[in-house]
């Protein structure tokens, strides 16, 4: 039995890719350039992606944001 083999280039966006990944119910997608395996990109390596891009917009330890009024007056 054979299986399509899904490729990406390197300017292909992440979204692209993880489209690819999901419908295809696949792990991993290679990344090609001039017809050569440049790389390869796994569910993983988005998960790292996002998660370490959502760390960077958390505020540190210790430091909590500022709470805002809804400006909602209570009865």
């Amino acid at each position: 039995m054979t299986h399509d083999v899904f490729i990406v280039r390197p300017e292909t966006t992440l979204a692209t890719a993880v489209n690819l990944l999901r419908r295809h119910r696949i792990g991993s997608l290679p990344v090609i350039k001039d017809k050569k395996l440049v790389g390869i990109i796994t569910r993983s390596d988005i998960l790292d992606f996002v998660l370490s891009r959502s760390r960077k917009r958390t505020p540190p330890q210790g430091k909590q944001a500022k709470k805002v009024k809804s400006g909602k007056k209570r009865k």
